[in-house]
């Protein structure tokens, strides 16, 4: 929400961000694509498969549509999302890790810090 228009008493934008069915997103999906995968990605991710790092809205239809694809697969469809959030994702990141992952989770963090506290 802090990445929008959420001051504005723009009738779409207000339903954009209180009406309009979303879904959490998982940039690096919890349940991969590729089951073999899975378990690795566990492993590897623990805690920060669910950490604000890696997850971001998405409207719900555009985050079924895109299920637990690849990033590559991803980000071809987070350009078309409305929320500015999403749509930079991919150009900011060309590509997805667990390192990329923390860096955002850090990014993230300092904006809910910034709007509580400035």
């Amino acid at each position: 929400m802090l990445e929008e228009n959420f001051t504005s008493t723009d009738i779409k934008i207000c339903n954009n961000l209180f009406q309009l069915p979303i879904d959490i997103e998982h940039i690096q999906s919890y349940h991969d694509s590729n089951g073999d995968k899975r378990e690795d990605i566990w492993n590897e991710w623990g805690d920060d498969i669910n950490s604000i790092g890696n997850l971001m809205i998405l409207e719900q239809d555009k985050n079924r549509s895109i299920s637990n694809n690849p990033y590559e697969v991803k980000t071809k469809v987070y350009p078309t999302s409305i929320y500015g959030i999403v749509k930079n994702q991919a150009s900011n990141y060309s590509d997805w890790s667990i390192d990329k992952c923390r860096e955002r989770k850090i990014i993230e963090v300092n904006k809910i810090l910034n709007y509580l506290f400035n």
